[in-house]
């Protein structure tokens, strides 16, 4: 018998069953995994965690719990389920959080690549202050803001990630959790790490963190010499950080290198004034970046992200070498040593899935289903893209679709001659009474079906 519990591929966490591991930081582990019809990727606690970093991976993961929850963007990663698991070992029973996530392929830039086109690092940009402007807007403060939490899934979409070292502005736990440094300190602003002026943490913060980002995306360095001594120079006001001195606009350079000024005053104040410099700065003749072909390319570094874990200047951090501590709370199950136990605790957001979709041409029925929610209090809103414009379904002018008391919904996506060419399917679970927007070729779904629905789903039907 092993001396450490473990999670393995095949075990089943939540109600996923974990079918990879992709990723493994000091402070957590990611599986690929299955749940619900749907791939995801389900985070937990390392067991293997040093003693110390123990109670700080539980606040993390309860405020990137708490948080993800109830923050719904299409530039956030969705959460879908949380809670604890807890299973039996060496007669004890083990009790790790977890958290079961939309799965991405990866971080949208990788350091070690080097530069990115300005182009693309606009585009890029727009959608993670997009995200990030969602937080704000609900009063939370991300604070590790750096490429690897902003991450790009499947379908070329940019999301920013990990809140767990995030923190509402009413709330008065400021300082850092307990004596470990959780901060990444090449994107950490200066006042995040002053302990005279971190109680100042606030919007700005974020956005010298944002800068810092596309300061390296566009050129593929960090603006300070690689050391920590240049940083601490700046923030002691004694350096400045390099100029940009890549092709690029003006405006941009000149947004970013404002984004991380020492001074928080003579930062851009909210996300809206970065993201009205940079809509001015969308080529001409191209409203989209090429985001899957960049995806292809960065899932070998999924694998090794730091997602996940918390670092200094481009490295992992180094566990102290106290003994490893088993996660667990101390007793027997009442029904004996001898039993396994495994029971799961889950707080789980509303879900709504595709099972079946005809093929491309095809006119059958689509098929799915809805979960952790009451059928009876919701109802299914359908829209298919025919060359590039939207229409709503199963009719033009109804776009409700009722749930089965199981929790299954059907819906034909016929659409007459031009069925052949229908590519992309969505689907909303919405609270029954809202009446959805009618589609009747539109270029774009309205942003308020992102607001008011509780889940959906999307899907490109193969050729």
């Amino acid at each position: 018998m092993p001396d450490q519990f473990e999670f393995t591929v095949g075990m089943n966490v939540g109600g996923a069953t974990l079918k990879e591991k992709i990723g493994e930081g000091g402070q957590a582990i990611v599986f690929k995994a299955r749940y619900n019809w749907r791939k995801v990727a389900v985070k937990v606690i390392n067991p293997d965690l040093a003693p110390n970093l123990i109670e700080d991976s539980r606040r993390r993961f309860d405020r990137e719990q708490n948080i993800l929850l109830n923050l719904k963007h299409e530039n956030v990663v969705e959460i879908i389920a949380a809670g604890t698991h807890k299973h039996k070992f060496q007669g004890k029973i083990v009790s790790i959080p977890y958290l079961i996530m939309e799965l991405m392929a990866g971080p949208v830039y990788d350091p070690a690549n080097g530069p990115l086109p300005w182009s693309e690092v606009v585009r890029i940009g727009i959608a993670a202050a997009k995200g990030l402007a969602c937080a704000h807007e609900n009063a939370i403060i991300h604070r590790d803001i750096k490429p690897g939490n902003i991450l790009i899934n499947k379908s070329g979409k940019v999301k920013v990630s990990d809140f767990g070292l995030s923190k509402t502005l009413d709330s008065d736990s400021l300082s850092r959790v307990s004596n470990t440094v959780v901060l990444t300190e090449a994107y950490a602003s200066p006042e995040q790490q002053d302990p005279q002026q971190y109680q100042c943490t606030d919007q700005v913060s974020d956005i010298y963190s944002l800068g810092i980002t596309y300061y390296e995306m566009l050129t593929g360095r960090w603006p300070f010499e690689a050391n920590k001594r240049a940083l601490d120079y700046y923030i002691r006001g004694l350096s400045e950080p390099a100029s940009i001195d890549v092709e690029a606009p003006e405006e941009l350079k000149a947004l970013i290198m404002k984004m991380i000024k020492l001074k928080r005053s003579e930062r851009p104040q909210s996300v809206k004034e970065v993201l009205d410099v940079l809509k001015d700065l969308i080529p001409e003749g191209d409203g989209k970046l090429k985001y899957i072909a960049i995806a292809a390319l960065l899932l070998p570094i999924f694998a090794v992200t730091t997602l996940y874990y918390t670092g200094t200047i481009g490295n992992k951090p180094t566990l102290p070498p106290d003994e490893p501590l088993l996660i667990s709370e101390v007793g027997q199950p009442a029904n004996g040593p001898q039993e396994t136990t495994l029971v799961n605790d889950t707080v789980s957001a509303p879900v709504i899935a595709f099972i079946a979709v005809p093929g491309y041409g095809g006119q059958g029925m689509l098929e799915g289903t809805v979960s952790f929610v009451e059928p009876s209090k919701y109802r299914v809103a359908v829209y298919v893209m025919v060359r590039g414009r939207w229409w709503t379904k199963p009719y033009w002018d109804q776009p409700l679709t009722a749930i089965k008391s199981n929790g299954s919904w059907e819906c034909d996506i016929f659409t007459g001659e031009l069925d052949h060419e229908t590519s992309r399917i969505a689907a909303y679970l919405l609270p029954e009474g809202y009446d959805p927007p009618l589609m009747r070729g539109d270029v774009s779904l309205p942003e308020e079906l992102n607001s008011i629905s509780v889940a959906s789903d999307f899907i490109d039907r193969g050729y």
